[in-house]
């Protein structure tokens, strides 16, 4: 597996509330976007991906087998929300604070996938994108019913209102697993690249750069800013190639 990542503050905010973890021993991919204000967002992003990475770092402790994936994961989402309300309950200015949280953990062909809220995980197989997991947001639930069309999404008043978050003691994950073979991409990314980009556009991005991840990870970053930029921006892209010797994981934080 190649992987890089990325993060960038966009164009129009003045600080960076995304936070990136890549664990490449692990398979380990973590994107987390905070709220809650200037402090509250970077803290409560920054104590996600450092819980749930050593949560799971502890749990496999080097095995190379994964059981009950699934309960892994939720319960390592459990307690990263525990730490992100411990830490606001004891200041005041923190109160408010949340994140976001989509993460992969990939062992052999087989990625499990967990999120709260509107960060994405997405798979590109043979040039087709598919969106693996569904927001928790307003926007979503509407699409869902049919009382809003997707093209009037990005658009639309509550566009920023997730239903789902950690740091409230009540966050539930949504898991499940997909397959991935050699040659297939995998995107993990905060809503600061969905907002700003179709999916075709992803998949152009992506294809373009070939097995160069830290290259499309760049160019996405540079469209979505290109576009606008209006959020922070922050993408994991990892590509599967079992012929490929693991080097260094390339993290740039800007």
């Amino acid at each position: 597996m190649k992987v890089a990542a990325r993060t960038d503050i966009g164009r129009v905010r003045r600080t960076n509330e995304d936070a990136l973890r890549v664990d490449e021993p692990l398979g380990l991919l973590i994107v987390a976007d905070g709220m809650g204000g200037h402090a509250g967002g970077e803290v409560a992003s920054t104590v996600a991906v450092e819980a749930i990475a050593a949560y799971v770092r502890e749990q496999l402790a080097g095995s190379e087998a994964v059981d009950h994936a699934a309960a892994l994961l939720q319960a390592a989402v459990r307690t990263a929300d525990e730490a992100i309300w411990t830490t606001a309950s004891a200041r005041r200015d923190l109160r408010d604070m949340g994140t976001t949280v989509v993460l992969a953990l990939c062992r052999g062909n087989q990625a499990h996938i967990a999120h709260v809220g509107d960060s994405r995980a997405y798979l590109l197989r043979q040039g087709e994108l598919r969106q693996l997991t569904e927001d928790h947001s307003v926007v979503a639930r509407l699409i869902k019913a049919g009382q809003l069309k997707p093209e009037r999404a990005r658009s639309h008043p509550l566009r920023h209102q997730i239903t789902r978050y950690l740091g409230n003691r009540q966050a539930v994950a949504e898991v499940h697993c997909v397959t991935w073979w050699p040659g297939d991409y995998l995107l993990l990314c905060s809503d600061g690249l969905t907002n700003m980009l179709e999916d075709h556009q992803l998949t152009e991005i992506i294809l373009q750069s070939g097995a160069d991840v830290r290259a499309a990870c760049e160019a996405l970053i540079a469209r979505a800013n290109a576009h606008g930029g209006e959020d922070n921006i922050s993408v994991i892209l990892a590509y599967e190639d079992h012929t490929h010797t693991s080097g260094p994981t390339t993290v740039v934080q800007v």
